[in-house]
Protein backbone atom coordinates (compact mmCIF):
# COMPACT_ATOMS: atom_id res chain seq x y z
CA UNK A 1 0.00 0.00 0.00
CA UNK A 2 1.17 3.51 -0.78
CA UNK A 3 1.20 6.23 1.83
CA UNK A 4 1.73 9.96 1.98
CA UNK A 5 1.64 12.39 4.84
CA UNK A 6 2.00 16.13 5.23
CA UNK A 7 2.49 18.11 8.40
CA UNK A 8 0.52 21.35 8.65
CA UNK A 9 1.72 24.14 6.40
CA UNK A 10 3.17 27.13 8.20
CA UNK A 11 2.95 30.59 6.62
CA UNK A 12 4.85 33.52 8.05
CA UNK A 13 5.12 37.06 6.65
CA UNK A 14 7.89 38.61 8.71
CA UNK A 15 8.71 36.54 11.77
CA UNK A 16 11.87 34.42 11.67
CA UNK A 17 12.14 34.69 7.89
CA UNK A 18 15.91 34.52 7.85
CA UNK A 19 16.17 31.76 10.45
CA UNK A 20 13.79 29.35 8.70
CA UNK A 21 15.15 29.88 5.20
CA UNK A 22 18.79 29.43 6.20
CA UNK A 23 18.28 26.54 8.62
CA UNK A 24 16.58 24.41 5.99
CA UNK A 25 19.13 25.43 3.36
CA UNK A 26 16.77 24.79 0.47
CA UNK A 27 15.88 28.22 -0.81
CA UNK A 28 17.71 31.52 -1.11
CA UNK A 29 17.36 33.56 2.07
CA UNK A 30 16.74 36.94 0.48
CA UNK A 31 14.76 38.81 3.12
CA UNK A 32 14.60 42.21 1.42
CA UNK A 33 11.18 41.34 -0.01
CA UNK A 34 8.43 40.78 2.52
CA UNK A 35 6.77 37.85 0.77
CA UNK A 36 4.97 35.15 2.78
CA UNK A 37 7.36 32.36 3.68
CA UNK A 38 6.48 28.85 4.73
CA UNK A 39 7.58 25.27 5.22
CA UNK A 40 6.06 22.02 4.05
CA UNK A 41 7.13 18.58 5.30
CA UNK A 42 6.23 15.65 3.07
CA UNK A 43 6.84 11.99 3.97
CA UNK A 44 7.01 9.38 1.21
CA UNK A 45 6.75 5.74 2.13
CA UNK A 46 7.41 2.78 -0.14
CA UNK A 47 5.33 3.09 -3.30
CA UNK A 48 4.10 5.78 -5.66
CA UNK A 49 2.47 9.10 -4.92
CA UNK A 50 1.49 12.06 -7.08
CA UNK A 51 2.82 15.32 -5.71
CA UNK A 52 3.88 18.89 -6.52
CA UNK A 53 5.90 21.81 -5.18
CA UNK A 54 3.58 24.60 -3.94
CA UNK A 55 6.31 27.04 -2.87
CA UNK A 56 8.71 29.16 -4.90
CA UNK A 57 12.24 30.51 -4.54
CA UNK A 58 12.83 34.01 -3.24
CA UNK A 59 12.61 36.83 -5.75
CA UNK A 60 16.03 38.04 -6.86
CA UNK A 61 14.53 41.09 -8.57
CA UNK A 62 11.23 42.91 -8.83
CA UNK A 63 10.02 46.07 -10.48
CA UNK A 64 7.70 47.46 -13.14
CA UNK A 65 7.68 46.95 -16.90
CA UNK A 66 8.18 50.14 -18.90
CA UNK A 67 8.39 48.89 -22.50
CA UNK A 68 8.61 45.78 -24.69
CA UNK A 69 10.51 44.81 -27.81
CA UNK A 70 10.30 41.46 -29.61
CA UNK A 71 11.95 39.40 -26.86
CA UNK A 72 13.05 42.00 -24.34
CA UNK A 73 11.41 43.57 -21.31
CA UNK A 74 12.68 46.99 -20.28
CA UNK A 75 12.06 47.68 -16.61
CA UNK A 76 12.23 50.72 -14.38
CA UNK A 77 14.58 48.94 -11.98
CA UNK A 78 16.92 47.26 -11.14
CA UNK A 79 19.50 49.13 -13.22
CA UNK A 80 21.38 45.87 -13.94
CA UNK A 81 19.05 42.88 -13.77
CA UNK A 82 21.63 40.55 -15.30
CA UNK A 83 24.02 41.26 -12.46
CA UNK A 84 21.54 39.60 -10.08
CA UNK A 85 21.46 36.33 -12.04
CA UNK A 86 23.82 33.42 -11.52
CA UNK A 87 25.16 31.93 -14.77
CA UNK A 88 24.55 28.44 -13.39
CA UNK A 89 20.86 28.76 -12.61
CA UNK A 90 17.66 29.00 -14.64
CA UNK A 91 15.23 31.88 -13.99
CA UNK A 92 11.77 33.06 -14.98
CA UNK A 93 9.85 36.30 -14.81
CA UNK A 94 6.29 36.30 -13.47
CA UNK A 95 3.80 39.18 -13.71
CA UNK A 96 2.20 39.60 -10.30
CA UNK A 97 0.08 42.75 -10.63
CA UNK A 98 -0.89 45.29 -13.22
CA UNK A 99 -3.25 47.92 -14.58
CA UNK A 100 -5.54 45.04 -15.60
CA UNK A 101 -5.69 41.38 -14.60
CA UNK A 102 -5.11 40.13 -18.16
CA UNK A 103 -1.48 39.06 -17.77
CA UNK A 104 -1.26 38.54 -14.01
CA UNK A 105 0.18 35.08 -13.42
CA UNK A 106 1.82 34.75 -16.84
CA UNK A 107 5.46 33.66 -16.93
CA UNK A 108 8.43 33.63 -19.31
CA UNK A 109 11.77 31.88 -18.94
CA UNK A 110 14.76 34.21 -19.03
CA UNK A 111 17.71 33.96 -21.39
CA UNK A 112 20.29 34.24 -18.63
CA UNK A 113 23.33 34.55 -20.88
CA UNK A 114 21.84 37.39 -22.95
CA UNK A 115 20.44 39.21 -19.91
CA UNK A 116 23.78 39.06 -18.10
CA UNK A 117 25.58 40.25 -21.23
CA UNK A 118 23.26 43.27 -21.53
CA UNK A 119 24.12 44.30 -17.96
CA UNK A 120 21.34 46.90 -17.87
CA UNK A 121 17.66 47.29 -17.05
CA UNK A 122 16.45 44.75 -19.60
CA UNK A 123 15.32 41.14 -19.38
CA UNK A 124 15.70 38.93 -22.45
CA UNK A 125 13.14 36.15 -22.52
CA UNK A 126 13.81 32.67 -23.89
CA UNK A 127 11.45 30.49 -25.92
CA UNK A 128 10.63 27.38 -23.89
CA UNK A 129 7.60 25.12 -23.35
CA UNK A 130 7.27 26.57 -19.84
CA UNK A 131 6.28 30.02 -21.13
CA UNK A 132 2.56 30.62 -20.63
CA UNK A 133 2.22 32.84 -23.72
CA UNK A 134 3.55 32.29 -27.23
CA UNK A 135 5.20 35.73 -27.26
CA UNK A 136 5.54 38.89 -25.20
CA UNK A 137 2.51 41.19 -25.35
CA UNK A 138 3.07 44.68 -26.83
CA UNK A 139 4.14 47.64 -24.71
CA UNK A 140 0.65 49.13 -24.70
CA UNK A 141 -0.65 45.92 -23.08
CA UNK A 142 2.14 45.14 -20.58
CA UNK A 143 3.55 48.51 -19.53
CA UNK A 144 2.87 49.17 -15.87
CA UNK A 145 2.76 45.51 -14.84
CA UNK A 146 4.70 44.51 -11.74
CA UNK A 147 7.02 41.54 -12.05
CA UNK A 148 9.28 39.29 -9.99
CA UNK A 149 12.27 37.26 -11.15
CA UNK A 150 12.84 33.92 -9.47
CA UNK A 151 15.20 30.98 -9.91
CA UNK A 152 13.42 27.81 -11.02
CA UNK A 153 13.04 25.01 -8.49
CA UNK A 154 15.13 21.98 -9.50
CA UNK A 155 15.13 18.25 -8.85
CA UNK A 156 18.39 18.39 -6.90
CA UNK A 157 17.22 21.30 -4.78
CA UNK A 158 14.22 19.36 -3.49
CA UNK A 159 15.30 15.72 -3.67
CA UNK A 160 19.01 15.93 -2.97
CA UNK A 161 22.38 15.74 -4.69
CA UNK A 162 25.68 13.94 -4.10
CA UNK A 163 26.71 16.18 -1.22
CA UNK A 164 23.23 16.08 0.30
CA UNK A 165 21.70 12.66 -0.32
CA UNK A 166 18.01 12.34 0.47
CA UNK A 167 16.60 9.65 -1.79
CA UNK A 168 17.62 6.02 -2.34
CA UNK A 169 20.16 5.54 -5.11
CA UNK A 170 21.02 2.58 -7.31
CA UNK A 171 22.49 1.80 -10.73
CA UNK A 172 19.10 0.61 -11.94
CA UNK A 173 15.92 2.68 -12.31
CA UNK A 174 13.91 -0.32 -11.18
CA UNK A 175 15.50 -0.25 -7.72
CA UNK A 176 16.36 3.44 -7.33
CA UNK A 177 13.92 6.12 -6.24
CA UNK A 178 12.33 7.74 -9.29
CA UNK A 179 10.54 10.92 -10.32
CA UNK A 180 8.06 10.70 -13.19
CA UNK A 181 6.96 13.79 -15.10
CA UNK A 182 4.23 13.89 -17.75
CA UNK A 183 5.00 15.82 -20.92
CA UNK A 184 1.74 17.40 -22.12
CA UNK A 185 3.11 18.03 -25.62
CA UNK A 186 4.10 14.42 -26.29
CA UNK A 187 1.53 12.95 -23.87
CA UNK A 188 4.32 10.70 -22.56
CA UNK A 189 6.09 10.07 -19.27
CA UNK A 190 9.67 11.16 -18.62
CA UNK A 191 11.48 9.35 -15.80
CA UNK A 192 14.44 10.42 -13.69
CA UNK A 193 16.15 8.14 -11.16
CA UNK A 194 18.71 8.64 -8.42
CA UNK A 195 21.81 6.99 -9.89
CA UNK A 196 24.42 5.82 -7.38
CA UNK A 197 27.22 3.40 -8.13
CA UNK A 198 28.61 0.89 -5.61
CA UNK A 199 31.62 3.03 -4.65
CA UNK A 200 29.57 6.18 -4.26
CA UNK A 201 31.79 8.10 -6.68
CA UNK A 202 28.78 8.74 -8.94
CA UNK A 203 25.67 10.10 -7.23
CA UNK A 204 23.27 12.10 -9.39
CA UNK A 205 19.82 12.35 -10.89
CA UNK A 206 19.75 10.79 -14.35
CA UNK A 207 17.07 10.61 -17.03
CA UNK A 208 16.03 7.16 -18.16
CA UNK A 209 17.16 6.79 -21.77
CA UNK A 210 19.10 10.06 -21.51
CA UNK A 211 22.62 8.71 -21.15
CA UNK A 212 24.84 9.57 -18.20
CA UNK A 213 24.08 13.31 -18.12
CA UNK A 214 23.74 14.74 -14.62
CA UNK A 215 20.15 16.02 -14.23
CA UNK A 216 20.39 17.53 -10.75
CA UNK A 217 19.52 20.93 -12.23
CA UNK A 218 16.50 19.69 -14.17
CA UNK A 219 13.68 22.19 -13.71
CA UNK A 220 10.45 21.37 -11.91
CA UNK A 221 8.17 23.76 -13.78
CA UNK A 222 5.86 26.00 -11.74
CA UNK A 223 2.53 24.25 -11.23
CA UNK A 224 3.77 20.94 -12.64
CA UNK A 225 2.69 17.72 -11.02
CA UNK A 226 4.78 14.55 -10.94
CA UNK A 227 4.94 11.20 -9.20
CA UNK A 228 7.54 10.04 -6.71
CA UNK A 229 8.33 6.33 -6.71
CA UNK A 230 9.93 5.37 -3.42
CA UNK A 231 11.68 2.00 -3.84
CA UNK A 232 13.41 1.96 -0.47
CA UNK A 233 11.45 0.21 2.28
CA UNK A 234 11.99 3.00 4.81
CA UNK A 235 10.11 6.31 4.54
CA UNK A 236 11.82 9.57 3.68
CA UNK A 237 10.70 13.09 4.67
CA UNK A 238 11.31 16.02 2.36
CA UNK A 239 11.48 19.47 3.97
CA UNK A 240 10.52 22.26 1.60
CA UNK A 241 10.93 25.89 2.59
CA UNK A 242 10.15 28.81 0.35
CA UNK A 243 7.94 31.73 -0.53
CA UNK A 244 4.23 31.56 -1.35
CA UNK A 245 3.00 33.53 -4.35
CA UNK A 246 0.03 35.82 -3.74
CA UNK A 247 -1.29 36.30 -7.26
CA UNK A 248 -3.32 34.41 -9.83
CA UNK A 249 -1.51 31.67 -11.74
CA UNK A 250 -1.58 30.98 -15.48
CA UNK A 251 -1.83 27.22 -16.04
CA UNK A 252 -2.30 26.47 -19.77
CA UNK A 253 -4.07 23.17 -20.44
CA UNK A 254 -3.72 21.18 -23.65
CA UNK A 255 -6.27 18.86 -25.17
CA UNK A 256 -5.48 15.51 -23.56
CA UNK A 257 -3.87 14.92 -20.19
CA UNK A 258 -2.21 17.56 -18.00
CA UNK A 259 -0.53 16.57 -14.72
CA UNK A 260 -0.81 19.68 -12.56
CA UNK A 261 -0.27 20.81 -8.98
CA UNK A 262 -1.49 23.67 -6.83
CA UNK A 263 0.54 26.88 -7.28
CA UNK A 264 0.33 27.64 -3.56
CA UNK A 265 0.17 25.43 -0.44
CA UNK A 266 -3.59 25.53 0.03
CA UNK A 267 -6.07 22.86 -1.09
CA UNK A 268 -8.81 23.87 -3.53
CA UNK A 269 -12.02 22.63 -5.06
CA UNK A 270 -13.00 22.70 -8.75
CA UNK A 271 -15.28 25.67 -8.04
CA UNK A 272 -12.53 27.58 -6.27
CA UNK A 273 -10.39 27.01 -9.35
CA UNK A 274 -13.31 28.26 -11.51
CA UNK A 275 -13.53 25.03 -13.48
CA UNK A 276 -16.86 25.79 -15.15
CA UNK A 277 -18.14 25.86 -18.71
CA UNK A 278 -18.31 29.65 -18.44
CA UNK A 279 -14.55 29.59 -17.84
CA UNK A 280 -13.53 27.28 -20.68
CA UNK A 281 -14.33 23.80 -19.37
CA UNK A 282 -16.35 21.27 -21.36
CA UNK A 283 -19.36 19.64 -19.72
CA UNK A 284 -21.41 16.67 -20.89
CA UNK A 285 -23.71 13.96 -19.62
CA UNK A 286 -21.00 11.41 -20.45
CA UNK A 287 -17.49 11.18 -18.97
CA UNK A 288 -16.11 10.36 -22.41
CA UNK A 289 -17.10 13.76 -23.82
CA UNK A 290 -16.55 15.91 -20.71
CA UNK A 291 -13.45 17.39 -19.10
CA UNK A 292 -12.20 15.20 -16.27
CA UNK A 293 -10.12 15.29 -13.10
CA UNK A 294 -8.23 12.07 -12.36
CA UNK A 295 -7.12 11.75 -8.74
CA UNK A 296 -4.81 8.92 -7.74
CA UNK A 297 -5.83 7.00 -4.63
CA UNK A 298 -3.59 4.04 -3.76
CA UNK A 299 -2.69 3.40 -7.41
CA UNK A 300 -6.33 3.64 -8.54
CA UNK A 301 -7.57 6.74 -10.33
CA UNK A 302 -10.88 8.18 -9.23
CA UNK A 303 -12.44 9.98 -12.19
CA UNK A 304 -14.48 13.14 -11.74
CA UNK A 305 -16.17 14.72 -14.75
CA UNK A 306 -18.03 17.94 -15.44
CA UNK A 307 -21.64 16.81 -15.70
CA UNK A 308 -23.81 19.22 -17.67
CA UNK A 309 -27.18 18.51 -19.20
CA UNK A 310 -28.30 19.92 -22.54
CA UNK A 311 -30.30 22.75 -20.95
CA UNK A 312 -27.49 23.77 -18.64
CA UNK A 313 -29.81 23.50 -15.64
CA UNK A 314 -27.42 20.95 -14.14
CA UNK A 315 -23.70 21.64 -14.07
CA UNK A 316 -21.53 20.03 -11.45
CA UNK A 317 -18.41 17.95 -10.96
CA UNK A 318 -19.44 14.35 -10.36
CA UNK A 319 -17.53 11.19 -9.42
CA UNK A 320 -17.83 8.62 -12.18
CA UNK A 321 -19.66 5.66 -10.67
CA UNK A 322 -20.42 7.68 -7.55
CA UNK A 323 -24.02 8.59 -8.14
CA UNK A 324 -25.32 12.12 -8.64
CA UNK A 325 -23.55 13.75 -5.66
CA UNK A 326 -22.19 17.21 -6.46
CA UNK A 327 -18.43 17.18 -5.91
CA UNK A 328 -17.77 20.73 -7.10
CA UNK A 329 -16.83 21.89 -3.60
CA UNK A 330 -14.70 18.85 -2.73
CA UNK A 331 -11.02 19.68 -2.16
CA UNK A 332 -9.75 17.55 -5.04
CA UNK A 333 -6.59 19.63 -5.42
CA UNK A 334 -4.38 19.00 -2.37
CA UNK A 335 -1.67 21.27 -0.98
CA UNK A 336 1.18 19.01 -2.10
CA UNK A 337 -0.58 16.51 -4.34
CA UNK A 338 -1.13 16.53 -8.07
CA UNK A 339 -3.95 15.42 -10.32
CA UNK A 340 -4.50 14.87 -14.01
CA UNK A 341 -6.83 17.28 -15.77
CA UNK A 342 -8.02 15.62 -18.95
CA UNK A 343 -9.25 18.18 -21.45
CA UNK A 344 -11.43 17.75 -24.52
CA UNK A 345 -10.10 21.01 -26.02
CA UNK A 346 -7.06 23.22 -25.51
CA UNK A 347 -7.45 25.93 -22.89
CA UNK A 348 -4.20 27.86 -23.15
CA UNK A 349 -5.63 30.86 -21.28
CA UNK A 350 -6.70 29.01 -18.14
CA UNK A 351 -5.94 30.98 -14.98
CA UNK A 352 -6.12 29.67 -11.42
CA UNK A 353 -7.58 32.58 -9.43
CA UNK A 354 -5.94 33.67 -6.20
CA UNK A 355 -8.78 33.76 -3.68
CA UNK A 356 -6.89 33.72 -0.40
CA UNK A 357 -6.21 36.54 2.11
Amino acid sequence: MKHFSMKPFHLIRLLWVYTIAVSLNLFASDVKYLEPIGTVHVTFENGTRFTGIPLVNSAVARGTVTSISTSTLTVGSPANVGGLLSPNRAYYVEFVDGPTATYVGDRFDIDVTATRANANNTLVVATTPRNTLASLPPTVALAGYSFVVRAHVTIGQIFGIKDHEIMHGSTSPTTADRLQFFNPSSQAWETYFFLKNSSGSIVQWTKTGGGSTNRDNEIIAPGAGFSVVRNATSPVTIHIAGKARTNGFAQPLVAGNNLIAQPWPIAASPLQRQMTTANGMTGSTSPTTADKILKNNSDVFATYYLLRNSLGSIEQWTLSGGGSTDRSNDLLFGETSSVIISKIYDDMNYLVPYIYP
